[in-house]
């Protein structure tokens, strides 16, 4: 089963940017899959703008804490996919943070990311 998460932030003034959003994998994967915990493989994709790289960390945990994952690196160049490693989800919501800054700096610009996830 994969989901995918198409997610849109803004930089400041130096190209730093953050962003903070709740994931569920829904009743479908509930329904398929039950109610424990499992175990997903994220990728991310910079999809705009062109000709950048975009660097920082990562972090999936569930809401309630448990199950809990410790930050990731990752670094990405515009339409490329970079895998971002294996996660314990909980089945309920998610919480995916990520901090990064753009390479060169896009300021005050939008930077638009795809993240999927494969159960």
């Amino acid at each position: 089963m994969t989901r995918d998460f198409d997610y849109s932030v803004q930089t400041d003034g130096n190209g730093y940017f953050s962003i903070s959003r709740t994931i569920d994998p829904g009743p479908l994967a509930e329904l398929l899959l039950g109610r424990r915990d499992r175990t997903v493989t994220f990728s991310v994709k910079l999809t705009e703008p062109d000709g950048i790289e975009v660097y920082g960390t990562v972090d999936v945990d569930a809401e309630d804490g448990s199950p809990s994952n410790a930050k990731k690196e990752f670094r990405v160049r515009s339409n490329e996919e970079k895998s971002l490693g294996s996660w314990d989800i909980s089945m309920g919501a998610n919480i995916v943070v990520v901090h990064g800054r753009t390479q060169p700096p896009v300021s005050n610009g939008t930077v638009k990311f795809r993240v999927t996830g494969e159960l």
